[in-house]
C-alpha cells in the first residue's frame, strides 16, 4: 500500500501529457564539430591559450571602432605618406594574418584526447570527418575574427575597396592554411602522455612549431614585396 500511495498520483495533481515529436537528426561531420565546439569552450585552459589571436582581434577591431586609428596610425597619417600608400594593403594584410598565426586549436587538438584517442578513432565516423571537425572549428573560430578586423582596419584607415576585399579574401585563405598546418604538426608530434591538459596546449612541440611556422609564413610575403 505505501509503494502504491509513493508511485501513483493524489487526486488534483497535475499529469504531464506525452507528446510525440519528430526526433531531429544531423550528419556525422556536424556532431563532430559540436563535440569539438563544446571542447573547447569547456575548457578554459584550451580556450585561452589557442585562441589567444581571435580574443586580439576581436579587441583590436573595438577599439579601431571607439578610436579611430590603429596604434596611432589613422587614414590621414597615411594619406599624407604617398610612399606608405603604395603597400599599406599588405601590411594591413600580413597585420592581420599575424594575429590569426597565434591561433594553435588545431595544433593541440589531437593532444588533447590524450589516452582516449583509441575510443574517439572507435566513434562510427570516418577518421577524415574526425580531422576535418578539428579543422573547421580552428578555421571558423579564426576566420570570423580576422575577416572583422579586415575589414575594421580598411575602413578605419580608408584603404580601396579592392584592397578591403583583397585583405579580407588572405585573411581567410591564412585561416584554413593555418589550420591545416597546425593539425599536420600535431598528427607528426602529438603529446598523447599528459596529466594535465594544459601541458598539451602550451608545452608541445606542435604548437611552437604550428605557431612560429605560421609566423614565419606570414612574414613572407613582406620580404618577398620589398
Amino acid at each position: 500500500a505505501t509503494y502504491i500511495r509513493i508511485v501513483t498520483m493524489k487526486k488534483g495533481e497535475y499529469r504531464a501529457k506525452y507528446k510525440e515529436k519528430d526526433t531531429k537528426s544531423t550528419s556525422p561531420q556536424i556532431a563532430v564539430l559540436r563535440k569539438e565546439f563544446w571542447r573547447l569552450l569547456k575548457s578554459p585552459a584550451y580556450l585561452l591559450n589557442s585562441s589567444i589571436g581571435s580574443m586580439m582581434m576581436l579587441i583590436v577591431a573595438v577599439m579601431m571602432g571607439i578610436f579611430g586609428d590603429f596604434f596611432g596610425v589613422n587614414a590621414d597619417m597615411v594619406a599624407s605618406v604617398p610612399e606608405l600608400q603604395k603597400f599599406i594593403g599588405l601590411i594591413v594584410a600580413v597585420v592581420v594574418c599575424f594575429m590569426a598565426a597565434s591561433n594553435t586549436i588545431s595544433a593541440c587538438s589531437i593532444s588533447l584526447e590524450g589516452e582516449s584517442l583509441g575510443l574517439l578513432r572507435s566513434m562510427p565516423v570516418s577518421e577524415w570527418a574526425i580531422l576535418k571537425g578539428k579543422l573547421y572549428l580552428h578555421f571558423l573560430f579564426t576566420a570570423l575574427p580576422d575577416m572583422a578586423l579586415g575589414l575594421a582596419m580598411g575602413l578605419v584607415l580608408r584603404l580601396e575597396w579592392y584592397t578591403i576585399v583583397g585583405v579580407v579574401l588572405t585573411a581567410v585563405i591564412a585561416s584554413a592554411l593555418f589550420a591545416a598546418w597546425g593539425l599536420l604538426w600535431n598528427l607528426k608530434l602529438p603529446n598523447l602522455h599528459w596529466t594535465n591538459e594544459t601541458a598539451a596546449v602550451k608545452q608541445s612541440f606542435s604548437v611552437l612549431i604550428a605557431m612560429f611556422g605560421s609566423w614565419g609564413i606570414t612574414v613572407l610575403p613582406l620580404g618577398v614585396y620589398f
